[in-house]
């Protein structure tokens, strides 16, 4: 089974890609401040507490900047564009 997309001429492949930048902002936050943890930092992390470790630090920078956003809309260029994507209703199936 496939999961539905947005159909192409609904004029939503903007919103599509800004939808994946903000999605791939966090995560590559995650694996900065992981990376940062394990060169300067005090933490010495290995493997699967690493990969543990970006992903939390990706989640939380990503709900922490999606909730303040909604008072201070200029803050979601830290998600990489500024403003929500807006998303179809009509899907293609």
């Amino acid at each position: 089974m496939t999961s539905p997309i947005p159909a192409p001429n609904d004029g939503t492949i903007r919103d599509y890609l800004a939808s994946l930048i903000r999605t791939v902002v966090p995560v590559w936050i995650g694996v900065l401040v992981t990376w940062l943890s394990e060169t300067i930092g005090p933490i010495d992390v290995d493997g699967t507490l690493a990969i543990a470790l970006a992903g939390a630090v990706a989640s939380i920078y990503y709900a922490v900047i999606r909730k303040l956003e909604v008072k201070y809309p200029k803050l979601g260029w830290l998600l990489g564009l500024k403003g929500q994507p807006a998303y179809a209703k009509k899907l293609v199936h």
